[in-house]
């Protein structure tokens, strides 16, 4: 199938410039933040992120230093499942403008 140079599928227009610039803004930002978060709580309890699981498996799971009742399988199923509903729901939903998942945008 051949696009025209003005379509928004054609790489070669302004659309997905602007598009893609914005997209790689908002994913360095998205670093960013995620480098300071970790550092926040790598310097809260003391635990590197590369030894996080190694600490996890060891002394069993928790959040802010409280014991979950929880197994780490069971955790690994809800994080799976959660997140399988969610990327399910964005790829439904055909304006990606609209999807919001917790409304914090």
């Amino acid at each position: 199938m051949k696009t025209s140079p003005n379509s928004p599928a054609s790489s070669s227009s302004l659309y997905f410039v602007l598009t893609n610039r914005d997209c790689n803004k908002a994913h360095g930002v998205d670093m960013l933040l995620l480098d300071e978060k970790r550092s926040f709580f790598e310097w809260l309890t003391g635990v590197t992120w590369q030894d996080a699981g190694k600490v996890e498996l060891v002394d069993g799971s928790s959040y802010l230093a409280q014991p979950l009742p929880f197994s780490i399988w069971t955790l690994i199923r809800i994080k799976v499942l959660v997140t399988g509903y969610i990327e399910f729901q964005h790829n439904v939903e055909l304006d990606s403008e609209a999807f919001v998942p917790i409304n914090v945008v």
